[in-house]
């Protein structure tokens, strides 16, 4: 692998990266060095200007400083000399549902930081959270009361919840929605204006397209425990558990939670000492 060190004369694309997310952020050189510990933003120039590249952890570091997905980064710092083999060992996992997962992402309201989520897992918690809040919460009700829904979408959703009503915890297979997109995808892009995460309140919120556009907020928290975030957390992973998840898939979601938790509390900081959030 590329060592860290002296790196090219020329801006490099991770260069050019770091340094047009520092300006939006409306950071200076000195002030993105003093959050990673250093005397100055000597580094940070050299490395936007393509003279030297960060080390691994330093890389890291400057991802979580100015917001930037860490994946993206580590591409960019080693593609340009093992560009055969980073896009290998870096790309993203194939989605297991690449139809479904596009009509997710499209109808989303936050698709960049959305979609760098769906991308860690062929299929990970928040895409199957929103898969099955979409199915329960908006999905069903349509169908119930639309008679002129497709006739095919309607008797596999009826065959579904006949076979709920014996076994509560049998879910609705995404794989027939997938293999049937170009019936259900049309169907469903008519329920749905738009949908979003809210990371802070742990819910999902659905705004439907039909006048007046109701907004139906899904908890995946219903109450949170007494005794603070820590109860919360056991209870969020207690209901996912509930839900029928693998304990892996629970340990990623709360793993999650607890990231963006910690990250809304560095930016309410960073806003109440008027400083721009890292």
């Amino acid at each position: 692998m590329l060592a860290s060190g002296i790196a090219s004369t020329r801006p490099t694309a991770l260069g050019v990266r770091l340094k047009e997310r520092r300006r939006l952020l409306g950071l200076t050189l000195a002030e993105v060095g003093e959050r990673l510990g250093l005397a100055n933003g000597n580094f940070i120039g050299m490395v936007e200007r393509g003279e030297r590249l960060p080390s691994d952890d330093r890389l890291l570091a400057l991802a979580e400083t100015l917001d930037l997905p860490e994946r993206d980064l580590l591409t960019l710092k080693y593609e340009a000399t093992a560009r055969s083999q980073v896009g290998r060992l870096l790309a993203p996992p194939a989605p297991a549902f690449p139809r479904l997962r596009r009509f997710l992402l499209g109808t989303c309201r936050q698709r960049a930081g959305v979609k760098a989520e769906f991308e860690g897992a062929p299929r990970g918690t928040l895409e199957s959270a929103a898969w099955r809040a979409f199915v329960d919460h908006v999905l069903v009700p349509a169908l119930d009361a639309d008679r002129l829904a497709p006739r095919r979408l309607r008797e596999h959703v009826d065959a579904w919840l006949r076979r709920r009503l014996r076994r509560p915890d049998v879910d609705l297979d995404p794989l027939w929605f997938e293999e049937h997109a170009d019936l259900f995808v049309p169907y469903a892009r008519g329920l749905l204006h738009g949908w979003r995460w809210d990371p802070g309140t742990l819910s999902l919120h659905f705004e439907l397209a039909t006048p007046p556009r109701e907004t139906i907020q899904v908890r995946l928290l219903v109450s949170p425990a007494p005794g603070g975030e820590a109860s919360a957390l056991g209870d969020l992973a207690r209901l996912l558990e509930s839900q029928g998840l693998a304990d892996d898939d629970v340990d990623e979601i709360v793993t999650l939670v607890e990231f963006k938790q910690r990250r809304a509390a560095r930016r309410r900081r960073a806003e109440e000492e008027k400083v721009p959030p890292s």
